[in-house]
């Protein structure tokens, strides 16, 4: 069985005298929400929940004479959060059709177009944080419950 050639007869595109400028798609989204948070990955194979805590101490620092102990600051356990991580995703159909009707062009447009759904999720479910401040959870689109 022999595959596609790549040759300038089925891809006229290779030897035509337009000019293409290529921009990767991560270049064209710009996340504005996420930059307000501390992202922390959890990797494959660490499970789905991390557990953070926070420990309270004093803010500044104390006058220490000369030949005096230094102050003790108090310390305590603060606010804890466990975190739980979600997958998003989406699919597109591209039929048969589309295939052996020669519509490259929209089955490239939609390809193309996969990229653009998770980081966009990503940056909504991210301004949740500011929509819903006053309340104490917030639900995003699926309606998932998070505080």
């Amino acid at each position: 069985m022999q595959g596609n050639l790549l040759n300038t007869i089925t891809f006229s595109e290779m030897t035509d005298l337009i000019r293409r400028k290529w921009v990767k798609n991560q270049q064209m989204y710009v996340p504005v929400a996420e930059q307000m948070y501390i992202v922390d990955p959890i990797g494959k194979g660490k499970g789905n929940t991390k557990k953070y805590d926070e420990i309270d101490t004093e803010t500044y620092a104390k006058l220490k004479r000369q030949g005096e102990a230094v102050s003790k600051a108090n310390v305590g356990v603060g606010y804890n959060v466990t975190m739980n991580k979600k997958r998003v995703g989406i699919e597109i159909d591209i039929t048969q059709e589309m295939r052996d009707e020669n519509q490259y062009t929209q089955v490239g447009t939609l390809i193309t177009s996969l990229t653009h759904f998770c980081p966009q999720r990503e940056e909504l479910d991210a301004t949740h944080g500011f929509t819903f401040a006053t309340g104490g959870t917030q639900s995003d689109m699926d309606g998932y419950t998070a505080d």
